[in-house]
């Protein structure tokens, strides 16, 4: 069972079933584990088992185009707010310089998404996230490195995005909040 309140889970399973189903095979991701496929068939959901072929991850960690404008939308919308909230960081952390822990969230930036625009709140958390991203990314090897620039330069902002400069804004996870990085990466 992958819900930690049972009773959830049991609205869950009850009625959304896929949703659950969905769950339970994301919190377990393993060849094994995607054996159902569930489909639509007259309006009710029907359980399928999937061929043994179709069960696997893509070869080589392929993203299928269908991906692509979901891609998009996530470098475009979300990776200019994470910007956002990089540059308001770097410079909390310089008006800030003997404070140790960050605050959840330190002010509000303007964010859009699709044609809407709003105001949301700056949390820093989202930058540790982020900072896996960007080591991995820096730590490439050349060949791989333009491999997936490559790839990247097909999405708005997803090049800026990974290469953000976080070196005056790093920050370690503790518990369930952030701190200043003791030892910032360079």
């Amino acid at each position: 069972m992958f819900f930690r309140d049972p009773a959830p889970g049991r609205i869950m399973r009850t009625r959304a079933p896929v949703v659950a189903a969905w769950v339970e095979n994301m919190n377990q991701f393993t060849t094994e584990s995607r054996q159902n496929l569930h489909t639509v068939v007259d309006g009710r959901i029907v359980r399928e088992e999937l061929p043994k072929e179709q069960r696997d991850f893509l070869p080589n960690d392929h993203i299928p185009e269908t991906l692509y404008p979901l891609l998009e939308k996530v470098f475009k919308e979300h990776g200019s707010f994470l910007i956002s909230t990089a540059e308001e960081l770097t410079q909390y952390m310089k008006e800030n310089p003997e404070e140790q822990d960050i605050p959840r969230t330190i002010g509000a930036t303007s964010f859009t998404v699709g044609n809407t625009t709003g105001n949301k709140a700056i949390m820093p958390y989202c930058l540790w996230m982020l900072q896996g991203i960007t080591d991995l990314y820096n730590g490439l090897s050349s060949h791989d490195k333009s491999s997936m620039n490559e790839f990247l330069e097909k999405f708005q902002g997803a090049k800026e995005l990974v290469n953000t400069d976080l070196t005056q804004c790093r920050v370690d996870r503790v518990n369930v909040h952030v701190r200043r990085a003791l030892t910032p990466k360079l």
